[in-house]
């Protein structure tokens, strides 16, 4: 990764988590997305298995299947051996691959020395948990006033049964505190930092991010305005968390910021925490400027749509062949979408320059 600059300030941000000399080439951005696949694939494999391997399981702990109460002691062991087992066969991977493409300094997965030091790290992970928490908590209100859909089964079982002190075991060990140490080491010290070795970082943190929402497709699956809404804070979180990642070259303010957006809270304090969120942004509101600045910079590059339309060309093909007789339009989309990517790439900046690293139009600092 790139030698840290100068940064005196977290309020004038820079994009430092990037290698100095990334290879923009397709072939490189095509072996990093089998890597990526090939770890995913393996930790859902791995969680899979887990899921049958662990007895009793958590939905019978949590009394998903019987309607009994929950024991969350239980199901707090219960998911330590599932995470266990799940992000153990993912670390175990990234570290051999990382190791055969010689990438196993801290720096290289967002774990070295920051330029911004352990102070300001952690205060830029508590205004950022702030902030990004906003979506999400303002949904949980609006649905205590309006029928905005139906809860999760998780959500259920925690509304409807006492918060004693077994319920915060388990809430640390399966939201706020293990879940974002975890998922934070995945997807934006090891996903997002590998994407940035062949993609701008706009792109790598755009794919990474919608990759990252995607796999919370349970919020989807009663099809309403409250799950979709869910998703789009879970994707509007997972680009924040990029991007402080991105602009401090550490995952410490990522990992802190997603333990504040995870800590369960009834109405009061959920409240209190919108109200403290909305505050942070009216005070932090220049500095919050230069980042979505920079994050629009950042995104609006030609990899960034070469990505989507493949993206676009891919899902469509897929929707097509699950789907067996797609429609004429979404063939037609579908075509566009091929048709517009490889315009875009024909004219792109990086195809022009042969992939090199180092192209000015760069967002990197």
């Amino acid at each position: 990764m790139k030698p840290s600059p100068s940064h005196p300030a977290i309020s004038r941000p820079l994009i430092i988590y990037s290698p100095e000399k990334p290879d923009l080439g397709l072939a490189t951005k095509f072996l990093a997305i089998l890597e990526i696949l090939a770890v995913v694939a393996a930790s859902t494999a791995a969680a899979f298995l887990a899921q049958k391997l662990v007895s009793p399981g958590l939905g019978e702990t949590l009394g998903l299947s019987s309607a009994s109460a929950p024991d969350y002691l239980a199901s707090s062991l219960a998911i330590g051996k599932q995470f266990a087992l799940q992000y153990g066969a993912a670390i175990a991977l990234i570290l051999l691959l990382g190791a055969l493409r010689r990438r196993t300094a801290p720096r290289h997965y967002a774990l070295g020395a920051s330029p911004l030091g352990a102070p300001r790290l952690v205060a830029l992970g508590v205004i950022t948990g702030l902030i990004a928490s906003i979506p999400a908590q303002s949904i949980f209100l609006a649905k205590e006033f309006w029928p905005l859909g139906k809860d999760t089964l998780l959500w259920t079982v925690m509304e409807s049964n006492p918060w004693d002190w077994t319920f915060w075991v388990f809430a640390a060990t399966a939201s706020f505190v293990l879940v974002p140490i975890v998922e934070e080491l995945m997807w934006r010290s090891y996903v997002l930092g590998r994407l940035v070795e062949a993609f701008r970082p706009g792109a790598a943190l755009l794919l990474s991010s919608l990759v990252f929402a995607g796999l919370h497709f349970q919020y989807l699956v009663s099809g309403d305005f409250l799950g979709y809404a869910t998703m789009a804070s879970v994707l509007f979180a997972a680009l924040v968390f990029g991007l402080v990642t991105l602009t401090s070259g550490s995952v410490l303010p990522a990992v802190i910021a997603h333990m504040i957006l995870n800590i369960p809270m009834n109405m009061e304090f959920g409240a209190a925490r919108l109200a403290l969120g909305l505050l942070t942004l009216a005070i932090f509101a220049v500095p919050v400027a230069r980042y979505a600045k920079l994050l629009g910079k950042a995104v609006f590059q030609p990899d960034t749509l070469v990505m989507a339309c493949c993206i676009a060309a891919l899902a469509g093909a897929g929707y097509a062949i699950a789907a067996q007789q797609p429609p004429l339009a979404l063939v037609g989309a579908g075509a566009g979408a091929v048709i517009l990517a490889g315009a875009v790439f024909m004219n792109s900046p990086w195809r022009a320059r042969g992939g090199k690293a180092g192209s000015s139009d760069a967002p990197s600092a």
